[in-house]
């Protein structure tokens, strides 16, 4: 069979039908990831890109049915390409996804991991998603990343002025909190970085003393409860109390909430 490439209407009905006729497929439907793709097609909408839904010469469907579930779930039509006679298997879905630090490197970006680190935090906040899972809908996608760069560009300021205290505790968390509390946020990064003429009780000192221990232990403190210490600490700082140990407690008796951030009232371009 010739192989051969049309832009077709693909409508709720149609994708159904297509899956349903697709018979037992060479790999199973990742509903956690189906699901995933129509939040994102529903936030950014659609678009007709270079990669086509793929049919084989008996007209079964070889590539394309997270899309066509996503389509499904979502009850909408889009156009997009369908390539039909694709029978070479080397050419279906093998290989490995971008992410988001691939795309950020093919831009031009620089700082790309700290960046892309900083742009899941963010991403995270702004949806009011939880910091402690990372489930299929709490799990933005590259095309979500970039998008969330494309309206915040000032999110790279803020991973240049975390990188000065690098040395000690994550960028992609310190850019986040620069980020929501803003210029607010350069003198506690000063701080952190230098650790000069700290009071024993000083939130920024109990916050160095941890991570800069989890940065030669083996057990390494989980993402979340580095985030949490960090946040505390800040909290702690910006509203001038003392503290003679700096925890965290996810679960158990003394279990917490997850700290929110503290965000100062005024001009915050006053304290940058």
């Amino acid at each position: 069979m010739t192989q051969t490439m049309t832009l077709e209407t693909i409508t709720p009905e149609v994708a159904r039908d297509w899956l349903a006729r697709s018979g037992e497929n060479f790999r199973r439907l990742d509903k956690a990831r189906a699901a995933r793709l129509a939040d994102n097609i529903r936030h950014l909408g659609w678009t007709v890109d270079a990669n086509p839904l793929k049919f084989d010469s008996k007209g079964r469907l070889v590539d394309g049915q997270h899309r066509l579930a996503a389509l499904v779930e979502l009850g909408i039509a889009v156009q997009t390409w369908v390539a039909r006679g694709v029978d070479d298997d080397k050419t279906i879905d093998v290989g490995r996804p971008r992410t988001i630090v691939d795309y950020l490197l093919h831009r031009g970006e620089k700082n790309v991991v700290h960046l892309a680190s900083a742009l899941h935090y963010i991403w995270k906040h702004e949806r009011g998603h939880s910091f402690l899972y990372n489930g299929a809908r709490s799990t933005p996608s590259p095309r979500e990343l970039l998008d969330l760069l494309e309206r915040r560009p000032e999110i790279r300021a803020c991973v240049v002025s975390a990188r000065r205290c690098r040395d000690v505790v994550s960028v992609g968390q310190m850019a986040y909190l620069r980020y929501v509390v803003g210029g607010w946020a350069e003198s506690f990064i000063d701080v952190v970085a230098s650790g000069a003429n700290l009071a024993e009780d000083d939130p920024v000192l109990r916050l160095r003393e941890r991570m800069l221990a989890n940065r030669v232990t083996k057990a390494k403190l989980p993402g979340p409860e580095r985030l949490a210490l960090l946040i505390k600490a800040w909290n702690a700082w910006h509203e001038g109390r003392r503290m003679k140990c700096l925890k965290w407690h996810a679960v158990g008796r003394a279990a917490e909430e997850f700290p929110q951030i503290v965000v100062p009232a005024g001009d915050e371009n006053a304290a940058a």
